[in-house]
């Protein structure tokens, strides 16, 4: 009996190996676009989560704030409005879903929403505008860290 049921996880290893297409280089670069995105993204929340503290003792302040800390206050409510709805739209490569590693960090994003068949050049596309997306956001960010 364990030889018969060894022999059916074999073949069907078997034919799920035999079964994978190769995979378009155009999507392993919108990938590892992707990937890099994700990480900027990380960056982000981490600059953001250091300026947390400072945003909220300003906020106990509403009355005596100088002009530069009612920018600074609506600069980070903005950055994380953005930044959650850069998350809310994120798409995954195909074929690329979860790929990407956290290192014991928590997950912030629901790593992409799926979206219908596109091509190869298009998905590409969309991951470049994703991260470039983000880097904005991130910019923006870094500058805060300075006001």
């Amino acid at each position: 009996m364990k030889d018969k049921a060894l022999f059916i996880l074999l073949l069907l290893f078997i034919m799920a190996a035999c079964t994978n297409e190769p995979i378009d280089p155009k999507l392993e670069a919108a990938a590892a676009i992707h990937e890099e995105a994700i990480k900027t993204e990380q960056l982000v929340r981490t600059t953001l989560d250091s300026l947390k503290q400072h945003k909220e003792q300003l906020s106990t302040q509403e009355d005596t704030l100088s002009d530069s800390d009612q920018v600074f206050i609506s600069r980070y409510d903005s950055l994380q409005s953005d930044l959650a709805s850069w998350s809310e739209n994120l798409i995954e490569v195909p074929g690329f879903e979860h790929h990407h590693h956290h290192h014991g960090e928590a997950c912030h994003h629901d790593h992409g929403k799926k979206i219908p068949e596109v091509t190869p050049e298009h998905m590409l596309s969309i991951q470049k505008e994703f991260r470039d997306s983000i880097m904005a956001i991130k910019h923006r960010a870094d500058q805060l860290i300075s006001l």
